[in-house]
């Protein structure tokens, strides 16, 4: 007589060999996003919601493929852009250099970016003078840093944390920093802080898109021209009529 444990050895050995895994590949991409822009931000419920969710859950029906949303800090941006695929990074600035554009999809709206300034600095922040005297932050690891940094700026290294920033340009360890508008989330404490003692103007706006992560681009070759395609068409049926 075969013994139980053979006969739960033969079964083992003849499993099929996609057996606790599904039969087709994974096709379900995440989309990370910080949550910090009107254009896809956390309800009151704690929901993401916003246009460019919008305009991607359109784009994703229309290729047929499933998505999830996950939020993640500004200063992980890079990280997943690198080193994660079926991943999507919103937002991305939609401008710069030919592999930048080749993995971008956009534009899906607009960012305005703008000086938070201390008061006792009295200089334009965007002027040539205030470049050279003054020290500034940003979001740790963002492409603002780089971008600041590139543009010859005295820079001390930031935050992905909105009240960190706001607590060093308050402390006076910086003049200025450079973030999107964000005074709606900020303690009611915080922002009367902030309004007393520092000048808001706007320094740039820029156009918006979505990235596809570095190795989704490559392992899915197909992905980034039908996203492109489905998204332009998404674009076309949101815009209001004339």
């Amino acid at each position: 007589m075969i013994s139980a444990q053979t006969l739960l050895l033969i079964f083992i050995l003849f499993l099929p060999p996609t057996i606790g895994a599904a039969a087709s590949p994974d096709n379900s991409v995440t989309l990370f996003t910080h949550g910090d822009t009107p254009l896809l931000s956390p309800t009151k419920e704690g929901t993401l919601e916003g246009p460019a969710l919008d305009l991607f859950r359109c784009a994703m029906t229309r290729l047929e493929r499933p998505f999830s949303v996950q939020r993640a800090p500004l200063s992980r941006a890079r990280q997943i852009i690198a080193e994660l695929d079926k991943a999507v990074w919103f937002p991305s600035a939609y401008r710069g250099d030919a592999d930048r554009m080749a993995h971008s999809v956009g534009p899906a709206g607009s960012l305005d970016i703008y000086w938070y300034k201390s008061k006792v600095n009295q200089l334009d922040p965007n002027s040539e003078a205030f470049k050279q005297s003054a020290v500034v932050t940003t979001y740790k690891g963002s492409a603002m840093e780089g971008q600041l940094r590139r543009d010859g700026y005295a820079f001390k290294q930031g935050s992905a944390d909105r009240s960190t920033l706001v607590f060093m340009l308050l402390n006076g360890e910086v003049d200025a920093f450079v973030a999107v508008d964000f005074r709606d989330r900020l303690p009611k404490e915080t922002l009367q802080k902030l309004t007393d003692h520092a000048s808001i103007t706007i320094k740039d706006r820029v156009p918006t898109a979505f990235r596809v992560a570095n190795l989704f681009y490559e392992n899915d070759t197909a992905f980034t021209g039908k996203f492109r395609q489905a998204f332009g068409t998404c674009l076309s049926n949101a815009a209001p009529e004339k």
